[in-house]
């Protein structure tokens, strides 16, 4: 169905029927086509025909794949950094955070002081041991490995391998409710908090919204746009730099930009005929920080892929495609959705 018209019928939906379509269109299980859902993460098992795969993934992606629904539901993880940070003299505190939380959880004797320590020594005489798999269920949640994620966050190593395995274990339960419960202090709780809100803030990617030349004579519009969506999605956002390309300096581009991407190369062929055209062609490039990235894993990859930044595009698209005359998949905007893709983008702008 053409693309025009599945986004008008969902803006009729939304404006005058109040999701109506929607529930009807779901209730007659008819195949998804107008409406997108988060889709079991199937394909990369399917792939594999074992109930668990191996990935190589972001460490600072893993760890942001620990929210649910906002809500950050890994702070025994953060103890475990402040743990380390301890050993290395960062801290004094973090070790007996550690111990008080071990205690509450009923884990002490398996999981005490004395064999972190030996964990700590291990990596810092050995480096860190990428066969040691940290386990997550088929939505990135942590299972077993949230010892070798601090460690893996405070050495600043770049990616992890992962056994994902194919049932969803829920939610973890160790959102800040958890320490309130089991009565940690509130000045234990802030050093928590506070330290929490730091690695955040380390691991969350600057993503790149580029702009394609179909959308050259709408920029200014797009910022307006932005000032006011940053308020209601909750990210901030600045304009970057302008790139000029001849036709084949912007398919080298495109082909730079979706190389971490799972587009088929006939999609993104097909996509140039559309975007190319006249001697010069200009690229507008724009960096976007969401408080949350609000991730959900790719089926065909098994990869984490940032909500917020579909959300984002989804509205930018459906804004401008009327207008656009030689409108075509992507045609308007790209964005990035995880810091494996940010980070090839990142290199691909820096290198033009």
């Amino acid at each position: 169905m053409n693309l025009k018209v599945i986004y008008g019928i969902k803006q009729i939906d939304q404006k005058l029927f109040h999701g109506k379509i929607r529930d009807a269109y779901y209730s007659r299980k008819i195949k998804p086509l107008l409406f997108r859902e988060k889709r079991p993460v199937d394909d990369v098992f399917q792939k594999s025909g074992e109930r668990c795969v191996r990935l190589t993934v972001k460490t600072a992606d893993l760890l942001l794949c620990q929210y649910n629904a906002g809500r950050f539901d890994a702070y025994d993880t953060v103890v475990r950094l402040l743990a380390v940070e301890n050993y290395y003299q960062k801290n004094d505190c973090g070790f007996a955070l550690y111990q008080k939380m071990q205690k509450a959880r009923g884990s002490y004797e398996s999981h005490n002081e004395s064999r972190f320590w030996e964990l700590i020594k291990s990596v810092e005489a050995n480096g860190y041991a990428k066969d040691s798999l940290i386990e997550t269920d088929r939505n990135m949640i942590l299972y077993d490995g949230s010892h070798r994620l601090a460690l893996a966050l405070y050495h600043e190593i770049d990616s992890v391998d992962v056994r994902m395995v194919r049932d969803a274990f829920g939610d973890r339960s160790y959102g800040l409710d958890w320490f309130w419960k089991n009565s940690f202090t509130r000045e234990e709780i802030e050093i928590i908090i506070n330290r929490c809100k730091e690695v955040i803030e380390e691991c969350t990617p600057d993503f790149y919204a580029i702009f394609w030349p179909a959308m050259n004579d709408y920029m200014d519009e797009v910022y307006k746009d932005l000032e006011q969506l940053s308020e209601q999605m909750r990210f901030l956002w600045k304009p970057l730099k302008s790139l000029s390309f001849d036709p084949l300096g912007l398919s080298l581009f495109i082909d730079g930009v979706y190389s971490s991407d799972d587009t088929a190369q006939e999609s993104i062929d097909k996509m140039k005929k559309h975007m190319i055209g006249g001697a010069t062609c200009e690229v507008h490039l724009i960096q976007i920080r969401f408080d949350c990235p609000d991730y959900r894993i790719n089926a065909p990859t098994g990869l984490p892929l940032s909500t917020n930044g579909e959300k984002l595009k989804e509205i930018i698209c459906s804004r401008y495609m009327s207008r656009i005359d030689d409108y075509y998949f992507d045609n308007i905007c790209h964005i990035p959705y995880n810091r494996y893709q940010v980070d090839c983008v990142k290199r691909v702008i820096a290198s033009t």
